[in-house]
C-alpha cells in the first residue's frame, strides 16, 4: 500500500539504485510496486478504523503517509 505517485517511482526508478554499490551481490531482488494506492486519505479497518492521510510532499514525490490517529479497545491512541 502506498501513495499512487510511489507506485509510479517504483516502476519507473525500479533496481536502479542498487548499482550505487556495484561491489554488492545483491542475491535475487525483484521490483514489486504496490497494488493498493490512493490519492488523499484511506480508511482501513482491521478491527478498528485507521485513517491513512497523505500529507503532502516531503523528501520524496510518494512519501508514505503516517496514521494521524486511530482507536484501539479501551480507549483512544494518538499515533505519528
Amino acid at each position: 500500500m502506498a501513495h499512487d505517485r510511489a507506485r509510479e517511482d517504483v516502476l519507473t526508478i525500479g533496481l536502479a539504485m542498487t548499482g550505487l554499490w556495484p561491489e554488492t551481490e545483491w542475491g535475487d531482488l525483484r521490483v514489486a510496486p504496490p497494488t493498493l494506492t490512493y490519492a488523499t486519505w484511506l480508511t482501513l479497518h482491521p478491527g478498528w478504523p485507521v485513517e491513512l492521510i497523505h500529507p503532502g510532499p516531503a523528501h520524496t514525490t510518494g512519501e508514505p503517509p503516517r496514521p494521524v490517529s486511530s482507536r484501539v479497545r479501551g480507549g483512544a491512541s494518538q499515533c505519528t
